[in-house]
Order: structure tokens, then C-alpha cells, then sequence
């Protein structure tokens, strides 16, 4: 039987227009994702609604209290993995913030920094999915509306 999971990535910017990217760390399961790019965000929990489980990544991974209602749905797209008998809908948010937060990352990533949007793009060659979605939301000019 199809396993059926959803994760939850979110752009956070600051009040700068910078976004907050983080590094993982060395990745057991997937080495090829170790010392790669990444957003904050993660796989939901059974039950759990996805901008919730949103913010429950953030907070694991960069000690950033977000409340789930403040975030916007800015991407969607699901895929069916064959190889694993897996459908995995991923789900991208955004939060626009009125100030810079401190980070501290988990065990989970390695470093982060801040990155004017506009420069995300280049930064996410190895990450399709995420150079897409900071395209889409440059274009559409999505930050002025949240």
C-alpha cells in the first residue's frame, strides 16, 4: 500500500528582504544531501496540520517561535516516489518578519545565514524544488502581499 506523507518548507525573510537558508549537516540516510542548502521545515506528523508542523520544524531546527496561522502557502506539488511506494506532497510557506531573529541550529544543520532574496535563486542550483519557488515568489512579487 502507497505511503502518503507531506512535508513543510518555509521562506522565512526578515525585515531586509533577506532570507534565512540553513546547511545540512552530514545526512545518514541521504549523503548525497549532506553540506547541501536547505529551509527550515520538515516532514508532518500524523494528525498534524501542515502549517503546524511547519512551525514546529522551525522551532526544532532554528529555535524561531512562528505561529503556524501567520504563514502563507505559497507553493504545492506532489510527487510519487516508485522506489519507496511513496506519495510525498511538498508544501512550501512564507513568513515575512518585522525583524531579524536570532538562530540556533539543531543537530540537523551545520550553519545558516541570511541571503538577500534575490540572490536565492543562484544559491539553489542543487535544490530545484526551492530555486523555483524563490523565482515564483520574486515574479509575483508575493512579499509585498503577505
Amino acid at each position: 500500500m502507497t505511503k502518503v506523507v507531506a512535508t513543510s518548507k518555509v521562506l522565512i525573510v526578515n525585515e531586509k528582504d533577506d532570507l534565512l537558508i540553513l546547511k545540512i549537516g552530514v545526512h545518514t540516510q541521504q549523503p548525497e544531501r549532506s553540506h547541501t542548502l536547505d529551509l527550515p521545515g520538515g516532514f508532518v506528523d500524523n494528525g498534524e496540520l501542515e502549517r503546524d508542523g511547519a512551525a514546529r520544524e522551525i522551532k526544532e531546527e532554528t529555535d524561531i517561535d512562528i505561529d503556524g496561522r501567520d504563514l502563507v502557502l505559497v507553493w504545492s506539488e506532489t510527487n510519487y516516489y516508485k522506489d519507496q511506494d511513496t506519495s510525498v506532497t511538498h508544501l512550501i510557506y512564507l513568513i515575512k518578519l518585522d525583524h531579524t531573529p536570532d538562530v540556533v541550529v539543531s543537530w540537523e544543520h551545520e550553519s545558516y545565514e541570511w541571503v538577500p532574496l534575490i540572490e536565492a535563486t543562484d544559491r539553489f542550483e542543487d535544490r530545484p524544488r526551492f530555486k523555483k519557488v524563490a523565482d515564483y515568489v520574486q515574479q509575483h512579487d508575493l512579499l509585498s502581499r503577505t
